[in-house]
């Protein structure tokens, strides 16, 4: 049986030391806000989009959009460097049905903290420690504490 399979991005939203999760509604479990990438959309923005819908904030990615063959790299005319995920991840969502997730990291710019009903049942910011909780997946607990680290290590512009 061959797989159908949509583009989606998310992103690890981090603001003092917490990462935000929401409580999905249909899959009930704890994951970083997120959705599809629409038809002609860049994924940086998709992310951006649907962070803002979900959650009611504004995020600034996290990461470089430099390649990393900097030293030597040819002129690039016409070309524009994206916002690079941290990583890009297959789901199988159900029997012939996979999802291409490009996660992001990001930090909070602005709006205002208030979560979509239809999407989601609860929004909570979880610590490291609150990221060992029982009821949060090894996959999100693993990613959500790299990306704490690196938005709270590093410098961010």
């Amino acid at each position: 049986m061959k797989s159908t399979r949509d583009f989606v991005a998310t992103a690890y939203v981090v603001k003092d030391a917490k990462t935000l999760l929401i409580l999905h509604k249909k899959l009930g479990l704890w994951l970083p806000p997120g959705g599809h990438i629409e038809q002609d959309e860049l994924p940086c923005d998709a992310v951006i989009r649907e962070v803002e819908e979900e959650t009611g904030l504004k995020i600034k990615l996290f990461g470089n959009s430099t390649p990393v063959y900097d030293a030597g790299k040819p002129e690039l005319k016409d070309v524009e460097m994206l916002a690079m995920p941290n990583h890009i991840q297959l789901e199988h969502i159900e029997p012939g049905h996979q999802h291409i997730d490009l996660v992001y990291i990001a930090k909070v710019i602005g709006g205002e903290e208030n979560h979509r009903q239809e999407e989601a049942d609860d929004m909570k910011w979880f610590s490291n420690e609150d990221l060992d909780r029982e009821e949060i997946s090894e996959n999100v607990r693993h990613y959500g504490k790299i990306a704490i680290s690196k938005v709270e290590n590093l410098e961010v512009e």
